[in-house]
């Protein structure tokens, strides 16, 4: 936000204070924390010289109670927002509180989830008032998605212990829906490359297809294609909710989409296990193209089956034997024809088997490349292993395919002639493109496709004319750009990484620390 808020909390229990100035770093969303008051009075005195944006007031307080001075705060300061939290649920104190003119009534002790989800809210009110409406509502939906994605990362959080993390949202029965849009491309270039712009939209979109303002719904900021609803709904209208959801969806972004829904059984306080869960339960999908609904409790034995042992023994020691031979065409008749690479979705394999496969191949020839090749070299091999990787979560045979014959020309070291004439212009077009749209999902094949040449031909003369291989470079331009944002203290650092092409900040951190040689968190504290 351009503007600063500053958020005044009254209390008459000092431990209650100084908790609420601790639960939350304020400062990170620029949000001025006012020295708390210990009573009503108090803060009349203070809002006559002290600019108050939001209160956050209990009921009980000696002198003036809660109620009473949000009924003086709204005739005299109506600008300001107010909320209450009570140790008291009487069905008085809270009807009272709100026709006083309260926007939210939260029972102590007051969870992170319940403050953060308030505390949005009065950013939404505030900018209705204000001119840079949307610059507030991104910043209220970055509040809300980055407090709620820590309790799934367990990150080190600064907020008391003793402040539950329970929600006000009954927990006899409550499931996660996770959302995983797996192509974000459409979506990114409509909302001009701003991920909290692309979040809030989708948040909206969510809960206006659902026919829910108040839905509980983030955007878990570590992978940036994933959408997390919490709802208590049964199990009949999570599955209308999940139809919903494709329906609408699928075509708005142009994207394969996967619902995955945990179990009824999760509170908000084992949030992590149950979107755990959802992701265990999304590893069942076939990989194809095809939008789907998984529930935990229906696929629990298709979790927990045994793998198909794709690789076995045999197969592994042929690959050995093929990669000290330096046999590229017979690798590649083993891998992509009789092991089934190339031929994913006819084989029936689902998402984990795919991911349990290439993680396989990948591991193989590294093992291999580490004892026959220069450090450097291997260096490289891992980044393109990583690269291979994260194509596995595009569902795209193809392209998996071009990553790992990509990765088999450079660890074999075919030696390719010189290469004359057109194909070095197609090149240096190459190269422009590049430097120009690092942000787009570039592919070796997308490009080979683009200019019209044989994809593991263009890779060899790209390699030859650059002195790098296409992902190498494509990571070190992106790498490149991610430091100058990093140097901008106004760019956080997943927003930095969706700058730059990367939606999984997980994948950035590890791709940003072999080129960098340190984390974007550790490079950024350079600056500070």
């Amino acid at each position: 936000m351009a503007k600063s808020y500053n958020l005044l909390v009254a209390d008459d229990e000092y431990w209650i204070r100084e908790k609420f100035r601790t639960i939350i770093d304020w400062s990170y969303y620029n949000i001025t924390f006012l020295n708390p008051a210990c009573d009503g009075e108090e803060v009349l005195e203070r809002v006559k010289t002290e600019e108050c944006n939001i209160l956050i007031t209990d009921v009980n307080m000696p002198y003036i109670n809660g109620v009473e001075l949000i009924k003086l705060i709204k005739e005299k300061y109506p600008q300001i927002v107010v909320f209450v939290v009570s140790g008291y649920d009487d069905f008085v104190y809270v009807k009272d509180s709100l026709v006083a003119g309260a926007i939210n009534y939260l029972l102590k002790p007051i969870s992170k989830i319940d403050l953060v989800s308030a505390v949005s809210k009065a950013l939404e009110i505030l900018a209705n008032e204000e001119q840079n409406r949307m610059q507030i509502l991104k910043a209220s939906s970055a509040l809300k998605d980055r407090e709620l994605s820590a309790l799934i990362k367990k990150e080190p959080v600064m907020f008391a212990p003793s402040i539950i993390t329970s929600s006000s949202v009954e927990t006899s029965g409550c499931s996660i829906m996770l959302v995983k849009i797996h192509q974000l491309h459409d979506l990114i270039e409509e909302n001009f490359n701003d991920i909290n712009l692309l979040s809030y939209k989708v948040k909206s979109y969510l809960s206006e297809i659902l026919k829910d303002e108040n839905l509980l719904v983030f955007n878990y900021i570590y992978r940036h294609n994933e959408f997390i609803i919490v709802s208590e709904a049964g199990i009949d209208d999570l599955r209308r909710m999940a139809a919903c959801i494709i329906s609408n969806l699928e075509q708005k972004a142009n994207s394969t989409i996967t619902v995955a829904v945990s179990e009824h059984s999760y509170s908000i306080d084992t949030l992590k296990d149950a979107y755990l869960q959802a992701v265990s339960v999304m590893m069942t999908r076939g990989f194809n193209k095809e939008s789907c609904i998984l529930f935990a409790s229906k696929e629990k034995e298709a979790i927990h089956k045994q793998m198909r042992s794709i690789i076995n023994g045999d197969k592994e020691n042929q690959i050995k034997y093929l990669l000290q031979s330096k046999d590229l065409n017979g690798l590649k008749k083993l891998l992509f024809e009789e092991i089934g690479v190339s031929s994913i979705e006819e084989k029936g394999w689902n998402f984990l088997e795919v991911k349990q496969v290439v993680r396989k191949l990948c591991n193989i020839i590294l093992e291999y490349s580490i004892v026959n090749t220069s450090s450097e070299d291997v260096d490289t091999y891992y980044e393109l292993s990583d690269y291979i990787e994260s194509c596995v979560e595009k569902l795209d045979t193809q392209i998996l395919s071009v990553a790992m014959q990509s990765l088999l020309d450079e660890v074999i070291g075919v030696q390719s002639e010189l290469y004359v004439g057109s194909i070095k212009d197609t090149v240096k077009k190459a190269v422009k493109y590049i430097d120009e749209y690092y942000a787009e999902d570039i592919t070796l094949g997308g490009l080979a496709s683009k200019f019209n040449v044989e994809s593991t031909y263009f890779s060899k003369v790209f390699k030859q004319e650059t002195g790098t291989n296409l992902v190498q470079y494509i990571a070190n331009k992106r790498i490149e750009k991610a430091m100058e944002f990093l140097r901008d203290s106004n760019i956080k650092n997943n927003e930095a990484a969706f700058l730059v092409g990367y939606d999984d900040y997980t994948y950035f951190n590890r791709v940003f620390k072999k080129i960098v040689g340190k984390s974007p968190r550790e490079y950024r504290k350079q600056f500070e």
